[in-house]
């Protein structure tokens, strides 16, 4: 569901740079395939390309559901450390909340984490 999200979200959030080395990235994947079916040997197509979220999002509310979950998300979207410290910071001061730590998290970014218009 989330890989689903993301892909809805991706043209409306990411620069064009972001938007061109994924389109670019899975026409090569898809040209290599193609190839390989028509006899061509020893191609190996290069790993999908995951965008650079971080790039067109200057703030992340990961549900503090738990460490493992938010590391999780942290590891697949590549995102550095200050991009969970609110879900993190979140977790440590209130507990899995459930959706509530949606908002705790926004507070915390309110408060240091250097919202700008």
């Amino acid at each position: 569901a989330m890989k689903h999200n993301f892909v809805q979200l991706a043209p409306h959030v990411l620069p064009i740079r972001e938007q061109v080395k994924t389109v670019v990235n899975r026409l090569i994947i898809g040209l290599m395939g193609r190839a390989k079916k028509a006899g061509f040997t020893g191609l190996t197509p290069p790993p999908a390309y995951t965008p650079n979220f971080s790039a067109g999002i200057d703030h992340f509310c990961i549900h503090a559901g738990g460490r493992a979950v938010i590391e999780g998300v942290q590891k697949n979207l590549g995102l550095q450390e200050h991009h969970v410290e609110p879900s993190k910071q979140t977790l440590y001061d209130w507990g899995n909340t459930s959706s509530s730590s949606i908002w705790y998290e926004a507070e915390w970014i309110e408060r240091f984490g250097n919202i700008r218009r």
